[in-house]
């Protein structure tokens, strides 16, 4: 695997990784990772091909998957932490 491309937009990391016969679109924000496949030949056969989809349309599609994630993973860290379980006090 090797990195084609890198690239960075309102805070968000984007990488590119070529392997074998595919693309790899790895979108990176805070701890949240978002990665799609792309064979080649499904009209993506280059670098070029690749980044005009990512400009015009598939960063606008990850936006809005990161912002949930990022939510999913609040959710969920504040309920886990919320427990009502007390502990006994130790001297």
């Amino acid at each position: 695997m090797r990195i084609i491309k890198e690239t960075q937009t309102d805070g968000i990391k984007i990488t590119c990784f070529q392997l074998e016969h595919k693309f790899l679109v790895k979108y990176e924000q805070g701890p949240q990772e978002l990665t799609y496949k792309f064979k080649m030949g499904e009209q993506l056969d280059n670098v070029n091909d690749l980044s005009k989809l990512i400009e015009e349309h598939l960063t606008e599609v990850a936006i809005p998957v990161l912002q949930q994630m990022h939510h999913s993973r609040l959710t969920v860290i504040d309920q886990y932490f919320k427990s009502d379980e007390s502990f006994e006090e130790i001297i």
